[in-house]
């Protein structure tokens, strides 16, 4: 283990200690910093750092000139092309990515502190996604908008987030499995809004036929992620996870009780099961990667939900110890197996000034 991957442990460490103390004081300060350190750790990296990196560079050094086309979301090449209009350099597009990814995703974790522990969301992140972004940029834009957007549809504002879905997609195609959490949430709010069951009437044929001209239209793109089989089983770890789930439904009765966590102001509340629905549609999804070529990452918009769907639980009424031990331990392995196998291509780590 070189010096840079024991940094970055450390460097876990303290941004869980902040974000616990961030939530105590309720310290935007220590929440801006928090972002401002992750956002400059990845987006200051070196080219060299991660698998995905120096493809990005080539593609923000090609976009004023069109010297790239092969592409498959133009958007994103449209919108490198406008940054560079301003910014003139790719290593501030490459700040500005990583500024927009962990601004949404750490922002949404604060709105959600009063029932949800903020360190402990934080410290999943840490463990098993934040390396990534410095990996899979362009779908992590997506998701960590969708992760933020999805504070829309608790305000049943259903059109807002279709169309925030539609513009996404021109970034990453993935993007319309947004419309997946729509309707979630429409099926959720089907018996007490009248809008959400006209709106769900509607809207699953739209995207049943949407999906398939989606499918057809795209899939011989796409085609070679199916084609390489690289597994012929699946992983023992989603395994643990969704025991992990059935342990906290049975134990703590989470379905139908009224009392299963306790938020900041003293008042119960129940498990919120659209998280749970969209967390275990992601696992579901990332069983994909065991056989095809990275088609585990086609979840990460439905899987990241993981993140409050436990920040819930280590405020549960029952046994949150013992769920945060739990999941404690497959972070942590999480987080040292990625570091051991250099973080994706993360480390040996250095920053753009080396």
């Amino acid at each position: 283990m070189d010096n840079s991957q024991s940094f970055f442990l450390c460097f876990v460490i303290i941004i869980v200690i902040l974000s616990y103390l961030a939530d105590k004081f309720n310290s935007k300060l220590l929440l801006i910093m928090i972002i401002a350190v992750l956002s400059f750790y990845s987006g200051l990296r070196n080219v060299s750092v991660g698998i995905d990196t120096r493809e990005y560079y080539s593609i923000i050094n090609a976009a004023e000139t069109g010297g790239i086309n092969y592409i498959k979301d133009k958007g994103f090449l449209t919108i490198c092309r406008i940054l560079l209009s301003i910014f003139k350099k790719p290593e501030i597009l490459i700040l500005c990515f990583s500024i927009i990814i962990c601004v949404f995703i750490i922002c949404r974790m604060w709105e959600l502190r009063n029932g949800y522990s903020f360190a402990f969301m934080v410290f999943i992140f840490m463990g098993c996604y934040y390396l990534n972004t410095l990996n899979i940029t362009r779908q992590y834009i997506t998701v960590g908008i969708l992760f933020f957007s999805v504070k829309f549809l608790e305000k049943q504002h259903y059109i807002i987030f279709a169309i925030i879905v539609l513009l996404l997609s021109v970034i990453h195609l993935s993007a319309l499995l947004g419309f997946g959490i729509l309707l979630i949430f429409l099926i959720k709010d089907y018996h007490n809004n009248t809008k959400a069951r006209k709106l769900l009437l509607i809207s699953i044929p739209i995207v049943l036929i949407g999906g398939i001209f989606v499918f057809f239209r795209y899939f011989p793109k796409y085609e070679h992620y199916f084609s390489k089989k690289i597994n012929s089983g699946v992983g023992l770890m989603q395994f643990v996870k969704i025991a992990l789930i059935l342990l906290v439904l049975v134990c703590s009765k989470a379905i139908r009780n009224n009392h299963f966590s306790k938020d900041k102001d003293g008042y119960y509340r129940t498990l919120n099961t659209r998280f749970l629905d969209l967390y275990v549609l992601g696992i579901g999804f990332s069983f994909l990667g065991y056989y095809f070529s990275y088609m585990d990452r086609i979840g990460l918009g439905y899987l990241i939900f993981e993140i409050p769907f436990w920040g819930q639980v280590a405020k549960s009424t029952v046994n949150k110890y013992l769920y945060c031990i739990a999941i404690g331990v497959i972070v942590v392995y999480d987080l040292l197996y990625s570091v051991i196998q250099n973080g994706y291509g993360v480390f040996p780590y250095s920053t753009i000034f080396n």
